[in-house]
């Protein structure tokens, strides 16, 4: 028995094999079985032996069989007897031997089973493709890319360890002299007999920037296959497809595709999307983190600084500056951040008033949502949005505050609860918008005549008292809060009640007013003040 590789008689034990003894050739360090029986053994023998020289040719040799072939081939494309018979025996006088053997020593699935495949022609010498470029080309084509061949000086110093690299990912290696344009000629000569040796190509990718290669091109491209040019541009690489003459970029330094203007519009779009979201739910984990420290350790703001009241009755100066935290204004990135009036300035410290009833919340989260919506530009609320601007114009949590009213701690279950709002659920969001109901009661107060300068008590009285009656008409018997009025009075004239009595000389409360004038009836019901016409 001697070794199918070297023909040696040198060789020792290596284990056992589904119960057939291995053997390891001390010259060559081939690894092979021993014959299945001694009858058999020299046929075996024999066409291992046939088959290793076959497999370890030189691909030159196999080259050349396959353009000799090439050239002899008719014009009519048929071969008479004698030579199919002279061009088989060309390519090795041995593959009748091989053919005859019924078990093949290593069962190996044959190229031409697949109903099609894609080949990667590489010139390593003028591009390198690293991993995810490679898969990055296998996404391109409809076929498996399954052949991948390299051509290079693989003794030249500046391939480095391509080879190893190439070898691992495999791919069929071609040395070639060292010389300028060598590689270009062997990716020629072999690529433009690909079919005879992959008859089942389809797709075919030519990866190099030299111009010599456009003759390859074409001639690949007239046998039927679809090509795809691989270039490199600046940084990038650039896939033309030959014949659609559509292009494909892709950046190596990010290991990505670059999209068209439109793609790169749409993944920019749905980044930003993102990060609003993100930022919107980070608001609404501050909020609620908020409402418990203030619930759990008494948190006192005033305008002079930050103190904590501890458990104990002690206080202690915080020393770090809080950084005012400034909502969203909307649910997608505003082009340009519009200007800070004063008018806005003075409407936020007539906001800041005393609120003491649900109706005030209700009609104070009315005005910052039309607010908000004035600057949307038609894009929705998030319910997030609106209460970080609550936060911001108050310096508490709309949630702290809904505790305070003895109502639900959630801010999206309020607003479902008010006539005001309409609030819609998209996924894990939530939208709010003004209910059509609450867009035409501005109308309706403002058909009540009651806009103009007030100078005096006699007027801001019979203003409230319209306002009252008003009210009375919609209430349907029900008694009406004095926070309530104040709310109405702020809708229409966008300032609050208690600004404009502190103005005319008077208490800032308006439960206080309200008492001094004999056209009201002030009753209190527990912690809440109810007023009506004072009858004659």
């Amino acid at each position: 028995m001697k070794c199918p590789k070297c023909d040696s008689t040198s060789y020792r034990k290596n284990g056992r094999h589904n119960g057939r003894q291995r053997y390891l050739c001390k010259s060559c360090g081939k690894q092979f079985l021993e014959p299945a029986s001694a009858a058999s053994g020299a046929v075996v023998e024999g066409s291992a032996m046939s088959a290793a020289r076959l497999a370890y040719a030189s691909t030159s040799d196999l080259e050349s069989s396959a353009i000799a072939t090439f050239e002899k081939t008719p014009e009519n494309g048929q071969f008479s007897p004698s030579n199919q018979i002279q061009l088989g025996t060309s390519i090795s006088p041995e593959l009748p031997q091989i053919l005859s053997v019924k078990q093949p020593i290593a069962s190996t699935p044959s190229i031409a089973e697949h109903p099609g495949l894609a080949i990667l022609l590489l010139d390593a010498e003028n591009l390198k493709l690293d991993g995810k470029a490679e898969q990055f080309l296998g996404r391109l084509c409809s076929y498996p890319l399954r052949i991948k061949i390299a051509f290079a000086n693989w003794r030249n110093s500046a391939i480095g360890s391509q080879d190893n690299e190439l070898h691992k990912r495999g791919y069929q290696l071609v040395h070639v002299p060292s010389g300028a344009s060598n590689a270009d000629g062997k990716m020629i000569s072999v690529g433009a007999s690909i079919f005879l040796r992959y008859p089942t190509a389809k797709e075919i990718f030519v990866c190099s920037g030299d111009s010599l290669l456009l003759h390859l091109c074409n001639e690949l491209q007239s046998q039927g296959l679809t090509l795809y040019r691989v270039l490199r541009k600046d940084e990038n690489l650039v896939v033309e497809n030959y014949a659609t003459g559509e292009s494909k970029h892709y950046s190596p330094i990010i290991g990505a595709e670059i999209p068209d203007f439109e793609g790169l519009m749409s993944q920019l779009q749905e980044w930003i999307d993102g990060e609003q979201y993100s930022l919107s739910k980070r608001l609404t984990d501050l909020d609620t983190i908020s409402s418990l420290v203030q619930s759990r350790c008494q948190i006192i703001l005033n305008d002079r600084g930050d103190s904590i009241k501890n458990n104990n009755g002690g206080s202690a100066k915080i020393e770090a500056v809080i950084p005012q935290i400034v909502p969203m204004q909307t649910a997608v990135v505003n082009k340009a951040k519009p200007p800070q009036s004063e008018k806005k300035n003075a409407k936020d410290r007539d906001l800041k008033a005393g609120i003491n009833s649900p109706a005030e919340l209700e009609k104070i989260l009315l005005e910052l949502l039309k607010l908000i919506e004035s600057k949307a530009n038609g894009q929705k609320i998030l319910v997030a949005t609106l209460g970080g601007s609550f936060s911001q114009v108050y310096g508490k949590s709309v949630t702290s505050q809904l505790k305070e009213l003895g109502l639900s701690t959630k801010l999206t279950t309020f607003l479902k609860s008010c006539s005001a709002f309409n609030v819609t659920d998209s996924g894990t969001k939530s939208l709010v918008a003004i209910a059509e109901s609450s867009q035409t009661k501005q109308q309706n107060v403002n058909d009540t005549n009651l806009n103009g300068n007030i100078t005096s008590k006699a007027e801001l009285e019979k203003i409230l008292l319209e306002l009252l009656k008003l009210m009375e008409s919609k209430a349907n018997g029900q008694k009406i809060l004095v926070g309530e009025l104040g709310g109405a009075f702020y809708q229409a004239y966008g300032k609050s009640v208690t600004s404009l009595v502190k103005e005319l000389g008077f208490s800032s409360k308006l439960t206080t007013f309200l008492k001094s004038c004999a056209a009201f009836k002030v009753t209190e019901s527990g912690a809440k003040s109810l007023v009506a016409i004072a009858k004659p």
